[in-house]
């Protein structure tokens, strides 16, 4: 009999403006949210197993995956855990990053990347040798391949997602996301090419085929306001 494939606790956390943007049209970093907003996404990171980002996002935002935290550190060694959670990332094409990205400079926290077959070969050879690469899925990564690995060779139950809107699509049309931790900024961006919090995929064709979450918390600190959803 074929083993059930464990399922992990996604959770997706962005921030976005009160017309529904995540960013500007040319994807610039986002520096819109609040000291606030950025102190509550450290303490999700410091409550997963693993965090995960896309590769555009990383190389946008030039993260660095980590939380820094003595406090945070030693509340999770308390715990058992590591001081620092599992920093994972996606992309099919290894295109996106560069060796020079602070995300590989640093070196307390293990680094994994999850990219597909169709990635070229010199890329694979050369991002191998900086973290923990797997090849998982042909065109793109395959997350059941690639969730599996995270499960069994890295212990990973709980898994923080930081977008981009590409990833939080993919996740989506895969029925992957368990919880969303959402910040309302007091802004706006406008424009069409301003992208959502979810870009690309395929979507639902059908209001019936949409996902359904529930509101558990909404909370207003300062001009911002911190929901999340979980699936009903």
């Amino acid at each position: 009999m074929k083993a059930k494939q464990p399922r992990l606790h996604v959770s997706v956390n962005m921030v976005m403006t009160l017309d529904g943007k995540a960013t500007t049209p040319d994807y610039e970093p986002a520096r819109f949210s609040s000291a606030l907003d950025k102190r509550v996404l450290v303490e999700f990171r410091a409550q997963a197993d693993a965090l995960m980002a896309g590769a555009g996002t990383v190389r946008v935002e030039n993260m660095a995956m980590s939380l820094s935290d003595p406090d945070l550190q030693k509340a999770r060694r308390a715990v058992g855990q590591s001081p620092e959670p599992l920093r994972v990332i996606i992309s099919g094409s290894l295109r996106s990053l560069q060796p020079e990205l602070r995300v590989f400079k640093r070196r307390d926290a293990p680094l994994v990347i999850f990219c597909a077959e169709a990635a070229p070969k010199n890329r694979r050879k050369m991002f191998g040798s900086l973290c923990d690469l797997h090849v998982c899925g042909r065109e793109s990564v395959d997350f059941g391949k690639a969730f599996q690995i995270l499960h069994d060779d890295y212990g990973v139950r709980r898994l923080h997602g930081e977008g981009g809107p590409m990833l939080n699509s993919a996740l989506l049309d895969a029925d992957l996301v368990d919880e969303l931790d959402l910040t309302l900024a007091p802004c706006f961006f406008g424009g069409a090419a301003a992208p959502t919090i979810v870009e690309g995929g395929r979507g639902r064709a059908l209001m019936a085929d949409a996902l359904r979450m529930k509101l558990v918390t909404c909370e207003q600190r300062g001009q911002e306001i911190f929901l999340r959803y979980v699936r009903k």
